[in-house]
């Protein structure tokens, strides 16, 4: 599905809000903490803010940008998992891709039009051979609420993660889903957009009134698109654009585990 003129423009202004603020949360969290190795979870927004940049990436097709987050992600990911160990291991990659962020807002800041052709390289992945992950025990102690209207992907969904939260709640529509949130306050919630009866957007509105921190996992389909700068405003912490694999979704329930 091509994007609108109108809709680059919106998802153009998004990311490169989102590149501001990045690099904005990225110094605070520099100046505020010299060793940045002990204070690995202060960087959940950072996550969030590359996260965020990711998927707007993938919208608009921009592959290094995209690259570039990715790979970011991954690095501030050993912080959140492996403190001081993760930042012997990934120094020098963070430094490389400190420099390039401060760049890369340079570059936005005053040619916006360079967005889709940004000059900075993204060298080779590198070897993130830290001890082992995060396991899936660590999801052992979670609540999941998962709203979803096709009953399908969400009983495959709901039975797969079963075997692996704490426990897990299903709702087909946005207003059950309320319901079953302010009765059983769950540690993450991860939701479709579109919906009967209420959306996933109203839902997130009412939930954020009550609870503006809870993790939130957005289900997308290419179609969803319209919906994407509303949801984005509701703190999304990542997104999985459908259809995706279970496997996937649990890598991302491990991201957020560190974070609860």
């Amino acid at each position: 599905m091509e994007l609108s003129p109108q809709e680059r423009f919106e998802l153009e202004e998004e990311t490169r809000l989102r590149i501001r603020e990045l690099a904005e949360a990225f110094r605070h969290e520099i100046d505020q903490y010299q060793n940045v190795a002990t204070k690995a979870r202060s960087f959940g927004r950072i996550m969030i803010h590359l996260e965020d940049i990711r998927m707007l990436a993938k919208l608009l097709e921009y592959e290094r940008l995209n690259a570039y987050a990715e790979l970011f992600y991954d690095v501030i990911d050993v912080y959140v998992n492996h403190g001081g160990a993760g930042f012997a291991l990934i120094s020098d990659w963070f430094r490389v891709l400190s420099l390039q962020l401060y760049d890369l807002q340079a570059q936005v800041d005053n040619d916006p039009e360079t967005l889709a052709q940004l000059d900075f390289t993204i060298s080779q992945k590198p070897d993130l051979a830290y001890p082992e992950k995060q396991s899936v025990d660590a999801l052992k102690h979670l609540t999941i609420l998962f709203v979803e209207d096709e009953q399908e992907p969400r009983e495959a969904a709901v039975t797969y993660l079963r075997r692996r939260v704490h426990d897990i709640y299903e709702a087909a529509d946005g207003e059950e889903g309320l319901e079953l949130y302010r009765r059983h306050k769950p540690d993450i919630i991860i939701t479709d957009l579109e919906m009967p009866k209420k959306g996933g957007i109203d839902m997130l509105k009412e939930i954020r009134k009550e609870n503006p921190f809870v993790p939130v996992v957005i289900t997308t389909a290419y179609g969803d698109r319209p919906y994407y700068m509303e949801a984005n405003r509701l703190v999304i912490h990542t997104y999985l654009v459908k259809p995706f694999a279970l496997k996937d979704l649990e890598q991302e329930l491990l991201k957020l585990s560190s974070l609860i």
